[in-house]
């Protein structure tokens, strides 16, 4: 199986049973990528945990 990196278009090469949601590294560029769909097989950027915390807003003030 294999796929396409979104980041350099490099094909992925996936070996062994691949699963939703599996965590894949792009052998070209090294981006750190997530399996999403299996038929067909396509890869997307992992979510950035830190997109998800707002520092900004822990210091908010009322």
């Amino acid at each position: 199986m294999d796929s396409i990196c979104p980041n350099c278009d490099s094909k992925v090469l996936l070996s062994g049973a691949v699963k939703l949601g599996d965590i894949v590294n792009c052998p070209k560029c090294g981006e750190e990528l997530e399996v999403i769909s299996l038929n067909p097989v396509e890869l997307d950027y992992t979510p950035d945990e830190d997109e998800y915390h707002d520092d900004d807003q822990d210091n908010y003030q009322y």
